[in-house]
């Protein structure tokens, strides 16, 4: 079908809506739909285009369904915990980067950045560059799944189990989209956030807690997302100078596989992934 009408769509809608609430995963799936709802409605139409997005959407929520009936989800995944770990995250036109401490599970204090690949730059929304797609909200998403993904190849599966684990950032929208778990004013933001949902899916973490803090707060994750030495040696130098670790303990670089960072570039490109490559 290329259309449905829209008290049939707002049907559909509102059940996947509500099942939502038993699967960290389904929400995201919800940002298509979202968008399709939002743009009928807005121009007083009584059918509902089926975009390629919304087709995709619905395939994915068919395969989370089936996969969710074989295998429920504990209740204890669906609520939020006093977090297990911490971390503080910021991105900027140049990099990303963040830090990692441990609350109530131990962990050494963990630093990370990365800088942001040349040609992606070139598509960033900056005032020297109106014509760019990639706005500095997606950039800071794209932050929180790199954070994600930091902590994952640092700690075991098991560790991350049942878990609740709390995001500083400093960029109140993106902070709002974690709350949420979805996005229908930008489709790169909904993948970033369906992707990140994925991997707290299938680590079977518990509810994250996406906080938001000031950004005069937010200094250390700023440090690492701003230009500073690259060669591993210097940057930790040059980071444990500006913020000593606790007594006994030193800063960890952890640095992700190229594969996995290229699935987060590819995202912001604007290519989604299946949602297998995910899993």
């Amino acid at each position: 079908k290329k259309y449905i009408p829209l008290k049939q769509f707002q049907k559909i809608h509102g059940r996947l809506q509500f099942a939502s609430m038993a699967m960290a995963v389904g929400k995201p799936l919800l940002g298509p739909l979202d968008k399709g709802l939002a743009t009928t409605e807005a121009k007083n139409r009584d059918i509902v285009i089926l975009t390629e997005s919304i087709y995709v959407s619905l395939k994915e929520w068919l395969h989370i369904i089936k996969l969710i009936g074989a295998k429920p989800v504990e209740c204890k995944r669906l609520v939020l915990h006093p977090a297990a770990y911490q971390g503080f995250v910021d991105a900027s036109h140049w990099g990303v980067g963040g830090v990692w401490f441990g609350r109530s599970k131990p962990l050494p204090p963990i630093v990370w950045f990365l800088e942001w690949p040349s040609h992606l730059a070139e598509n960033f929304l900056t005032d020297n560059n109106l014509s760019g797609s990639i706005h500095i909200l997606e950039l800071e998403l794209a932050g929180v799944l790199l954070h994600w993904l930091i902590l994952e190849a640092a700690i075991s599966q098991e560790d991350l189990r049942f878990a609740s684990v709390a995001i500083w950032c400093d960029n109140l929208p993106a902070v709002a989209w974690l709350y949420k778990m979805r996005s229908s004013s930008s489709l790169v933001s909904a993948n970033l956030v369906r992707a990140l949902a994925v991997r707290i899916h299938m680590n079977q973490s518990a509810k994250l807690a996406g906080e938001h803090l000031s950004g005069k707060f937010n200094v250390m994750a700023d440090t690492t997302s701003r230009r500073h030495p690259t060669n591993t040696e210097d940057f930790l130098s040059f980071f444990s100078a500006k913020f000593p670790p606790p007594k006994e303990l030193c800063w960890t670089l952890c640095q992700l596989k190229h594969g996995t960072y290229s699935r987060v570039i590819s995202e912001l490109s604007g290519k989604r992934l299946p949602l297998a490559s995910w899993k």
